[in-house]
């Protein structure tokens, strides 16, 4: 009716999303309603804007759209709120964080098989501090029994203002996200505040934008959370948490891909070229 510019900032493969994490059936009414609207959207939007290169691969290639049309803007970080907090006193203990959904998206399970793998080789206590609003029991729902006992884990709620003096206090952050299609669409917003505050990141390979960003970058490292860890990979994580170095190359990233002001710049400049 109304000959509206469009610009469609999709964040996800919604529909798909809700196929993947709360099985919403493909034949459901519900989910084909979306699709259609989704494709309506891709149709006639001026530009598009997502979060990874790897879904923009397959938008212009499934709705035959040019390069130039879809824009990838991953999510932002303010450098005000999120940064390196010096700690005067490291504990002994190796200190692995975890930030937000044990569950939906993620499979903390999995997650927690690295922890096992670790226990095993590391000399020290290991200490898993879990960030998030979900209770303590939940978490320990997740968490295999036969490594309860030798873990120090913490379960808490942290409010926004101290997330950066928490996160900083870790040696590294981790997670597992299950992989489907539309993971490759994703890029949450912790990867960016954790690098921010220079902590690395041990995560799995759920698209190729992670990939390129934390192994070329040496910000972090992907770990295939089927397989157990090598001794090639051990060295590897510990020579990252030992670099001193790192905790720059964590913060480089950030600015490089995750910058509030750069995010910001991309926008006004679609604006402009949607409106001119």
């Amino acid at each position: 009716i109304f000959k509206f510019k469009l610009i469609f900032d999709i964040r996800g493969f919604w529909p798909d999303e809700k196929h993947d994490r709360l099985n919403w059936s493909k034949q459901s009414l519900k989910y084909r309603f979306f699709k259609k609207l989704e494709h309506y959207l891709m149709s006639s939007s001026e530009y598009i804007v997502t979060l990874t290169n790897a879904s923009k691969n397959i938008i212009t290639k499934n709705f035959n759209l040019p390069l130039a049309s879809v824009i990838v803007i991953p999510t932002c970080v303010d450098f005000n709120e999120f940064k390196r907090i010096e700690h005067s006193a490291r504990p002994c203990s190796l200190n692995i964080g975890y930030l937000g959904s044990v569950d939906t998206a993620y499979d903390f399970t999995k997650f927690c098989f690295l922890i096992s793998q670790l226990l095993e080789v590391y000399e020290g206590s290991i200490h898993l501090k879990v960030l998030t609003n979900q209770s303590a029991e939940d978490v320990s729902a997740l968490t295999p029994k036969k490594i309860l006992p030798q873990l120090k884990l913490e379960v808490k709620y942290v409010e926004r203002a101290k997330l950066s003096e928490e996160i900083s206090s870790f040696d590294f952050l981790g997670f597992c996200l299950k992989e489907n299609f539309s993971i490759v669409a994703s890029m949450p917003t912790k990867i960016g505040e954790t690098l921010a505050c220079g902590v690395p990141i041990v995560c799995n390979s759920f698209n190729s934008d992670i990939d390129r960003l934390l192994e070329d970058n040496e910000a972090g490292m992907i770990y295939d959370f089927k397989k157990n860890l090598s001794e090639i990979q051990i060295k590897k994580l510990f020579d990252l948490l030992e670099n001193k170095n790192t905790a720059l190359k964590c913060s480089w990233v950030a600015n490089e891909y995750f910058s509030l002001e750069k995010g910001a710049s991309k926008y006004l400049n679609l604006y402009s070229q949607t409106i001119s």
